[in-house]
């Protein structure tokens, strides 16, 4: 991911920039390298933003929610989520918005709020369920994809990013 943010900074892509920038903050936010995953996020939100792309936007949202989650920020947590549920509705992007429902949910269940964490994990079911997808599918062809960024193949990436995206769209 790294070697895409540079080559992506390098040709003056940013968009390309934005999503390697994204997807490495969410592989430093899983390794609990907490500062470094919301730099990233940070840069890659600044990016999409002045790109005018709302789900890119979107997600990077998301991720800073997750970010403030570990950090205990749960009031600043949800209203991330939330506005991350705004724009990645406004765009279409179900599969996104399912993770983001899960992640109200779990934030829910953290506050004591079990009625709005369940209603939170009907909603992320409910989207992954109308798309014909298991979170295990969804999981695995994102991984495929952060793999083959990292370890520089590009046109790979490409590829899963389309076959996912087609995946998504089709429900299979």
């Amino acid at each position: 991911l790294t070697i895409g943010r540079e080559a992506a900074h390098a040709i003056g892509d940013p968009r390309s920039e934005a999503i390697c920038r994204l997807l490495l903050g969410w592989a430093l936010h899983k390794q609990a390298a907490t500062d470094a995953a919301e730099a990233e996020a940070k840069a890659a939100l600044a990016l999409a933003e002045a790109l005018g792309e709302s789900q890119v936007t979107g997600r990077c949202l998301h991720l800073l929610g997750d970010i403030d989650v570990r950090r205990g920020h749960f009031y600043e947590a949800r209203r991330l989520h939330m506005r991350s549920l705004e724009l990645l509705r406004a765009a279409g992007d179900s599969p996104h918005l399912a993770e983001v429902y899960f992640s109200l949910s779990e934030l829910a269940y953290l506050q004591g709020d079990f009625s709005a964490a369940r209603d939170f994990a009907e909603q992320s079911q409910a989207l992954h369920l109308a798309l014909g997808l298991s979170p295990t599918t969804n999981n695995n062809l994102a991984g495929l994809g952060l793999t083959a960024m990292e370890t520089g193949d590009l046109p790979a990436a490409d590829v899963l990013e389309a076959r996912h995206g087609l995946r998504l769209r089709r429900g299979r």
